[in-house]
């Protein structure tokens, strides 16, 4: 492959290092990717998300909520519930790690995703780079 992308998967992944070894594999030599998923230092925005939260460690299952306005005011949210949902709280260094174990270069890291449910922080992390 040329390039390749994952949006909102990564946190859904138990083992990020298999992950990263099969987004190696399929990579052509400077290919590149894109990894868009849950910023780590909002996790406890990302739990707010979820109602009946189960913890374990390095995950939690919950009932997930859906924002159904993002852009409404806080006192005007509503939400639909759909089904259960595993998340598993992988610290960016661990992503950082499990990519270069790979042999996968990061180019560029950014958070992103400001909106009112998030007073100000942001909720997505986009990691960009390619295969050496």
């Amino acid at each position: 492959m040329d390039a390749c992308f994952s949006v909102t998967t990564w946190f859904h992944l138990a083992d990020i290092e298999t992950a990263s070894k099969e987004l190696a594999r399929v990579l052509k030599s400077q290919g590149h990717f894109l990894i868009i998923t849950a910023n780590p230092s909002a996790y406890d925005i990302w739990e707010s998300f979820f109602t009946d939260v189960k913890k374990n460690e390095g995950m939690f299952v919950g009932v997930n909520k859906i924002l159904l306005n993002p852009e409404d005011q806080p006192e005007n949210y509503k939400y639909a519930q759909i089904t259960n949902n595993t998340f598993y709280t992988h610290s960016l260094d661990k992503i950082i790690k499990s990519l270069k174990k790979s042999n996968l270069e990061i180019d560029s890291i950014e958070e992103f995703g400001i909106l009112p449910i998030t007073h100000g922080r942001p909720i997505f992390t986009k990691v960009v780079g390619r295969k050496i």
